[in-house]
């Protein structure tokens, strides 16, 4: 065979091996990465007839981060949105797969054979090269609207799967909200009990001067004293609490609790 007709074949052949993944109305049929959305087309939206929800990101600052940032790195971390963007993927190639079926199948082959035949007398061996190019080309004319039906199959399935991706990202777009706004009530509710603590103490020692100057009974001081310890004992527990909420925030970061 010719050096041309070789890298004319091994150009054929290396232009079908690129993933060129396809589309669907004119949009892409699966996400581009598993922490965004699948942009379903006009068509499709209009026959679902879902309202989009639309999430507000609030740029509150939750230790170093914002709340934004959070949801990126959530999004990025969570075993779920990988889980279902792999699958949206999948089905994206499966209809792309089902899809070629409507084209012509292209096979080229090359068979080489090398021979040495025996000597004879007044003979010497001789040594003989064969080279056998093939060209396939095979077309299906007609199958009943059994071909059309897989690749209508695949795109529902795509599409389906698409669109359980965007629920998925969407619910831990919910989950981290919930943890942050969770922490960031408990971090202020232990900011406000510290005052509670201040305010019980301090009505303590007033309680307590009282007593010394006999303006007040010893009743009192012990009013003020069990009214100090319940409020300090508040303020411990909403301590715990605010590392069960940071624990609880950074699982739904996807990142370790500690």
């Amino acid at each position: 065979m010719k050096p041309s007709v070789l890298v004319a074949v091994y150009c054929i052949v290396g232009s079908a091996c690129v993933h060129s993944p396809p589309s669907i109305n004119g949009v892409p049929s699966a996400p581009a990465s598993p922490s965004s959305l699948w942009r379903p087309p006009t068509s499709v939206a209009s026959e679902a007839a879902r309202d989009a929800s639309q999430v507000t990101l609030t740029p509150t600052a939750v230790r170093q981060l914002t709340l934004p940032e959070v949801v990126d790195l959530a999004l990025r971390n969570s075993p779920a949105t990988r889980l279902s963007w792999t699958q949206a993927r999948a089905a994206a190639d499966a209809y792309g797969s089902t899809e070629g079926r409507l084209y012509p199948t292209l096979s080229a082959g090359l068979s080489v054979n090398h021979s040495l035949s025996l000597a004879t007398p007044g003979r010497p061996p001789i040594e003989r090269s064969q080279y056998g190019p093939s060209l396939t080309l095979a077309y299906t004319v007609l199958d009943f609207g059994g071909r059309s039906g897989s690749i209508d199959v695949t795109r529902q399935t795509a599409m389906a799967l698409d669109l359980s991706h965007n629920a998925t990202v969407e619910n831990t777009i919910l989950q981290v909200e919930a943890a942050a706004f969770g922490y960031l009530s408990t971090r202020a509710q232990l900011a406000g009990q510290r005052s509670a603590v201040e305010l019980a103490t301090a009505a303590l020692d007033a309680a307590s001067e009282r007593h010394r100057v006999g303006l007040a009974t010893i009743a009192d001081v012990l009013q003020a004293q069990t009214a100090r310890s319940q409020a300090q004992l508040d303020l411990e527990t909403l301590e715990g609490g605010l590392q069960v909420a940071r624990g609880s925030l950074a699982v739904a970061m996807g990142v370790p609790a500690n």
